[in-house]
């Protein structure tokens, strides 16, 4: 309950700002510090797990509704692609990070 209290006033936050605001080098920088907390990647991983239990459904248990399995299977997508992008965000700026390292010697 009060994480989804802290992500909606997060999300709230956020959709404030213009797009225009955040460059695509903010952007990215803030997708790798998400990915450098083990925190955030938990919650990828924790989420991924539920969103998959929930669509394999319990033993027993009534199949969900058509536009409810397309919303949970969305769901997923969407926080499988934020992992990933988060991921490559990170690894982008390692290399970066790397190569300026390699020509300041």
């Amino acid at each position: 309950m009060l994480k989804s209290i802290a992500l909606w006033y997060l999300e709230r936050d956020l959709s404030r700002v213009p797009r225009e605001a955040i460059t695509q080098i903010q952007s990215d920088g803030l997708l790798a510090q998400l990915w450098e907390n083990p925190a955030f990647r938990k919650y990828i991983e924790g989420r991924n797990a539920t969103l998959i239990y929930t669509l394999a459904g319990a033993p027993g248990a009534q199949t969900e509704p058509r536009d409810r399995f397309f919303e949970i299977r969305g769901q997923r997508m969407e926080i499988l692609e934020l992992g990933s992008k988060a991921k490559l965000c990170f690894e982008r700026t390692i290399k970066n990070v790397k190569s300026n390292q390699h020509l300041d010697k």
